[in-house]
């Protein structure tokens, strides 16, 4: 007795269905031999069983896809049509503002085509959302080729990335199909294209009728939008000279800031640098430069000295870079001090990605000899003056302000204002000499009597010389009583005129 063991497959119409082959498997078991005298075992050759003894045999069977088409042969024509949606501004799709989405339509003619596959090749910054069908019977499901197992046709560049789409089998409807995709877009884009490309193909496993169609590509101008600042700051607007220093130091410091949206592809920053030289020495020189950036952010810098000058130091994020090195001839004379007037060296410098929401940041640091005094006249002083200027390149920017003027000053003064500390012991001596003014003062205004009450020494007397019998009359008199400050009570009788006599 044989057994078998059936495996029934339900097969639907799915998107993953490329007309492929389908294969059937039975598997059989020999369960029982009834045989009665038989003594070997059964050998069963018709199934391709590894060895005749093998109890478990298998039938395997496969079935062609035919297609609903004359002769088993379609004949059909895909077309392709796609635009794209995004806000245009000045006819340029502008980086950092918005996404970006896709419609495409899928029209076909003739017989029906089978294993209908949609690509799409656009830049690696872009990232693909998701889908959304809004025509047609087929169903649509879109997913991303992966560049390192990529078994299609489509060829990718390193800095491209693909998506495609299954529409099902077969495509029958004329009307086709018609979905949008969803691209997101990056804030920033780190290269410089004008432009993004999006190529787009239609591919058919039925014969294709006219092939010239089945291609779309797209092309979207690009800007790139950021708000920009420029600062600078001088570390120490004015320096007195002392005679126990013989050096100082000066710096001033740039900012140049990126607001976003986009990333600032490249700038150039001119400072000229103010210098004074004379017989060999170098009484102001620039000393040491550094730029300090984030993330991706690279410079370039380079002197363009108009006079031989000292050695000039200059750092890339803490590295050391370039060394003007050691003069090999006599410093030049020279007097520049003010920029804005005079022919100044320059110190240049080309930075480029400087990313969203952040800066670069150029330190300018300089050296004072005090014998700059030498130059000054008498009370005066004199001021050092820097420009900075900045531009940022405008291709395929969209942008308020490319370029920035800055400058910084400092004033030298011969010495600083004296301030001299009083000493403690006159602070001493004139708090004692106060306190004993005013003791003597008290004691003379003492002496003549000024502390005195001589009117109720007057009234006290006349009132002991005063008779009985004139109380009566005295009482009815007006009278002004007070208490004094010993807290007695005086009646201040109201005088009587110049030419009346005094009644007792």
């Amino acid at each position: 007795m044989i057994r078998v063991n059936m495996i029934i497959l339900c097969l639907r119409q799915s998107t993953s269905d490329l007309v492929s082959e389908i294969e059937i498997q039975a598997d059989y078991v020999v369960d029982e031999i009834i045989c009665p005298g038989l003594t070997v075992s059964a050998t069963i050759s018709r199934f391709n069983g590894a060895s005749p003894g093998d109890p478990i045999l298998q039938l395997r069977n496969q079935l062609q896809f035919r297609n609903d088409c004359p002769n088993n042969l379609c004949r059909t024509n895909l077309t392709i049509l796609a635009e794209t949606k995004y806000t245009n501004v000045d006819g340029y799709f502008v980086i950092g503002n918005q996404d970006l989405a896709i419609d495409v339509k899928v029209t076909k003619t003739g017989d029906s085509s089978y294993g209908s596959v949609f690509y799409m090749v656009y830049p690696q910054y872009l990232s693909y959302k998701n889908m959304e069908k809004f025509r047609g019977e087929n169903d649509v499901t879109c997913s991303l080729i992966d560049s390192k197992n990529n078994d299609t046709d489509i060829v990718l560049k390193e800095e491209e990335s693909a998506i495609s789409c299954l529409f099902g089998n077969p495509m029958s409807n004329d009307t086709g199909v018609g979905f949008r995709l969803f691209m997101k877009v990056p804030i920033s884009v780190v290269n410089d294209d004008s432009t993004m490309m999006l190529r787009m193909r239609v591919t058919t496993l039925s014969e294709e009728l006219e092939p010239t169609d089945n291609n779309q590509t797209i092309t979207i101008n690009l800007r790139h939008n950021l708000e920009a600042t420029f600062s600078g700051i001088s570390t120490r607007e004015q320096i007195y000279l002392e005679e126990s220093k013989d050096t100082y130091d000066m710096e001033n410091i740039y900012e140049l800031y990126n607001k976003g949206p986009s990333i600032m592809q490249s700038a150039v920053v001119d400072i000229l640098f103010p210098q004074l030289q004379s017989s060999n020495k170098a009484l102001l020189f620039l000393n040491r430069t550094e730029i300090r950036c984030e993330q991706n952010c690279e410079a370039k810098c380079s002197l363009v000295e108009e006079y031989t000058t000292p050695a000039i130091y200059s750092f890339f994020k803490g590295r050391l870079v370039s060394n003007t090195g050691k003069p090999e001839t006599a410093l030049s004379d020279i007097q520049n001090n003010d920029c804005k007037q005079q022919k100044c060296s320059k110190f240049v410098c080309a930075i480029s990605n400087i990313q969203p929401k952040t800066g670069a940041v150029i330190y300018m640091n300089y050296v004072i000899d005090r014998s700059i005094e030498g130059g000054m006249k008498e009370g005066k002083s004199m001021t050092f003056i820097s420009t900075a200027v900045v531009q940022i390149n405008k291709t395929n920017l969209i942008s308020n302000q490319t370029e920035f003027l800055q400058q910084l000053s400092t004033t030298v003064r011969k010495r600083a204002p004296i301030k001299e500390e009083i000493p403690w012991w006159i602070i001493l001596v004139s708090v004692l000499g106060g306190i004993l003014l005013i003791a003597l003062i008290v004691l003379v205004l003492w002496k003549v009597g000024f502390f005195k009450r001589k009117r109720r020494d007057e009234l006290e007397k006349r009132k002991s010389h005063a008779p009985d019998s004139g109380n009566k009359v005295n009482n009815e008199k007006k009278r002004d009583s007070y208490t004094d400050s010993e807290g007695g009570i005086i009646d201040n009788e109201i005088p009587p005129a110049n030419n009346e006599k005094e009644k007792y």
